[in-house]
């Protein structure tokens, strides 16, 4: 075979054939065309109808006359409709249901019109069959099945019937749904506020059918909402005919505020995505395969619970295997399922049953606004009840902060956790007025609570300097110390034993007139720090000291605390805060080390962040896997701005930073002067300084104070160095040689 020649260096290049020129067309675009035609015909219908437009109009029209009759005059309107909706369409592509029921509704629509002829059953026509009456052809052969077996009025029932659920189908809305908008349209606007009544169902795409493995049983729940103010939170100003002015902030003791402007939930985002599994059943098939592999077996079907963002597949495994064997297989299941993380809970809390939780394809959206529509936040009766999220099952979960009473969120950078103080917050603001509830916020850096400026709820502005000047926060806490020392003197002086019954029997005076302090109540006061690293390194153990001092008593005065941190480290989140804080919402971590000391165990190394956490509380210590309800940042300042402009102005307690701080590491107490000095101080420390010695019975003795307020005075004198620590039963040391060596 002779060798192709080689084109020489000189020579220019052989020329290459042009290439063709495709063309090519959007996608939809036939479809488009096809909706186009669609409008066409529908005018040339309705034009032949009235015997106008020429020969084929006139005839079109008879031939529609002839098949259904007077149902004819509705295909005009029904071809208008689809084309547009058509054009709405994903891919401008509708479901070939919505063609076949729409001729089934021109069907029974004819035989409806037939019946509504002298003699259904035998005028199927007249002289003139392109005339159309009654319902045509299809009509008359309709109605002569029908009434074989029932009399005229039967008939027409089922045939109205059929025709709305198949009009409802072909709408995609529901019976409820065009109840509620009859209702809307006929009952009165309140205050002009336009009440909807939409339903907003997510239908899971998890339905699958057995496989050969023994089969999956699937939990898909219907998340049905409805747009209406929660049940359980307070009535809205704007349902009311109150007139009365706002009644002003008396201190943290505060008149209802009769007036007040609770937000609208229409502020909120109502649109959500449902999620998406995958397969379900092949990832079932997986598992199950996998455990074989190491000789594990399964008793029956898998479960499949699809949650917002993962699906649990829960399973039973046979009698005598050991649960540690198969939480040891989760790098195999890992890579078996090409999934990034997994997590398995064996057992799941309260079951015999193992659960693998697998990252679902496309995450839900949990929406603020669809929480406060469930069940849950409906029954949620306390003022403080917060929505947190969903969970792996999809239902949501409603927590109460007074139960906690403290809550302690960590998580790192972009894990969800300063979404989740403003879930928290948000939730606060839709259900209490300033009467009901006051904070104190603290925000070292500056920008996450900014938006919460001005509310009338708070009792100081938000405190931004905590790093650089933490006896600002310090004073804040100091100040929350006092209120509940107070406090628990007022629950005393009344008898009760917590903040709920001191409200109760306020409620029931003010409802028989017979107490002047009856117009009074008592309001929750809520801390939240967002985050805690930054003020624990500015100032600790002061910090610290106020911290536990307020969780360990703070729950019956109505003090509660909410800290947040992206550092959860040992000096930050300590022994004694996790000790006096047991309820935790743990995002995702870096490592196995921050888990064991957010949690006490692993696991929050282990979720996918964005949302995913663990919620862990005193009466449920095993965690509970959620995805935390979202609330954009926009979504919070429209709540804020509709408070600030709807209701009174905010009045802050001056009080509540000014207060004697001295950075001691003892909690910021001021030992050197001011209200919190024994009277006696001085006549002690003299008496203490002449003996050289001094004990409690001393001061009980010779000053007739009871052993309480000796203890005091002795804590005092020992803060400020006039006398040593204790030692054992030996009267403590005298440190200074007279009253002028006190600082």
């Amino acid at each position: 075979m002779a060798k192709k020649k080689k084109r020489g260096p000189g020579r220019p290049p052989k020329k290459k054939a042009p290439e063709k020129v495709k063309h090519t067309v959007a996608n939809g675009f036939w479809r488009q065309v096809g909706a186009v035609f669609l409008i066409v015909l529908s005018i040339i219908l309705a034009v032949g109808l009235f015997d106008a437009g020429g020969t084929f109009p006139v005839g079109l029209a008879g031939v529609f006359k002839w098949l259904i009759g007077w149902a004819a005059w509705v295909v005009p309107l029904i071809f208008a409709w689809q084309a547009i909706q058509i054009f709405r369409a994903e891919d401008n592509r509708i479901s070939n249901a919505i063609w076949v029921l729409t001729i089934l509704f021109l069907c029974f629509g004819a035989g409806l019109f037939q019946l509504l002829m002298t003699d259904p059953a035998t005028q199927a026509m007249t002289n003139q069959p392109l005339g159309g009456e009654g319902g045509g052809a299809i009509g008359w052969l309709i109605d002569v099945v029908l009434m074989e077996y029932l009399d005229k009025a039967v008939a027409a029932l089922i045939l109205i019937v059929i025709d709305l659920v198949l009009l409802l189908f072909a709408l995609s809305t529901s019976v409820s749904a065009v109840l509620n908008g009859v209702k809307s349209f006929f009952g009165r606007e309140d205050d002009g506020e336009a009440k909807k009544n939409e339903k907003v169902a997510r239908q899971l795409t998890a339905k699958g059918a057995e496989v050969a493995s023994g089969g999956v049983e699937i939990n898909d729940p219907t998340v049905a909402v409805d747009i209406n103010q929660p049940k359980a939170g307070k009535k809205s100003a704007r349902d009311t005919d109150s007139e009365a002015a706002p009644t002003k902030a008396k201190g943290l003791v505060m008149d209802s505020d009769a007036d007040w402007k609770y937000p609208s939930l229409n502020l909120l985002e109502k649109n959500a995505k449902p999620p998406n599994p995958g397969d379900i059943n092949g990832n079932a098939d997986i598992i199950r395969n996998t455990l074989a592999q190491f000789d594990i077996a399964i008793d029956g079907k898998m479960g499949a619970n699809v949650g917002p963002r993962i699906t649990q597949y829960t399973m039973l495994p046979h009698s005598g295997t050991k649960l540690k064997k198969i939480s040891a297989l989760d790098d195999e299941l890992r890579a078996a399922l090409e999934a990034k993380k997994i997590r398995i809970e064996a057992p799941i809390p309260g079951k015999r049953e193992v659960g693998v939780e697998v990252p679902n394809q496309e995450t839900a959206d949990v929406r603020l606004f669809g929480m406060f529509q469930s069940d849950e936040w409906q029954k949620a009766k306390s003022e403080l009840s917060f929505a947190v999220g969903r969970d792996t099952s999809n239902h949501a979960v409603v927590s109460d902060l007074s139960d906690m009473p403290h809550l302690l969120i960590a998580g790192q950078t972009k894990s969800g956790k300063s979404v989740m103080v403003n879930s928290l917050l948000c939730s606060l603001l839709y259900r209490n007025s300033p009467s009901d509830l006051k904070l104190i916020m603290v925000d070292p850096k500056m920008v996450e609570l900014g938006r919460y400026k001005d509310i009338p709820h708070l009792i100081t502005p938000i405190i931004t300097d905590s790093s650089t000047n933490p006896a600002t926060t310090v004073s804040a806490l100091q100040y929350a110390v006092k209120k509940m020392e107070e406090r628990y003197l007022e629950l005393s002086e009344k008898g009760v034993t917590n903040i709920q019954e001191y409200n109760e029997q306020m409620a029931k005076r003010r409802a028989s007139d017979d107490d002047a302090d009856a117009e009074r109540k008592m309001p929750y006061i809520v801390i939240v720090i967002d985050e805690m690293a930054d003020l624990m390194m500015a100032a600790g153990k002061d910090v610290q000291a106020l911290i536990i001092r307020l969780a360990q008593k703070g729950r019956a005065a109505g003090v509660h605390l909410v800290l947040a941190t992206q550092s959860p480290r040992k000096d930050v989140v300590t022994g004694l805060i996790k000790a006096n804080i047991p309820a935790t919402i743990a995002f995702a971590v870096k490592n196995y080390t921050e888990s064991v000391i957010v949690l006490g165990s692993n696991g929050a190394e282990k979720l996918l962040g964005k949302g995913d956490m663990l919620l862990q509380t005193a009466d449920s210590p095993a965690p509970r896997r959620i995805q935390g309800a979202l609330v954009t940042n926009d979504e919070v300042q429209k709540i804020t701005s509709d408070i600030r402009i709807n209701n009174h102005p905010v009045e802050y307690d001056p009080e509540a930073i000014a207060q004697p701080v001295q950075m001691n590491g003892r909690g910021g107490v001021m030992m050197g002067g001011g209200d919190d000095i024994d009277p006696l101080f001085n006549e002690v420390a003299q008496f203490a300084i002449e003996n050289g010695e001094l004990s409690g019975s001393n001061i009980v003795t010779n000053f007739q104070v009871g052993y309480g307020r000796s203890a005091r005075i002795l804590a005092q004198l020992e803060k400020r160095g006039v006398v040593g620590a204790k030692n054992g039963t030996k009267p403590r040391e005298v440190l200074v040689g007279s009253l002028d060596d006190i600082e």
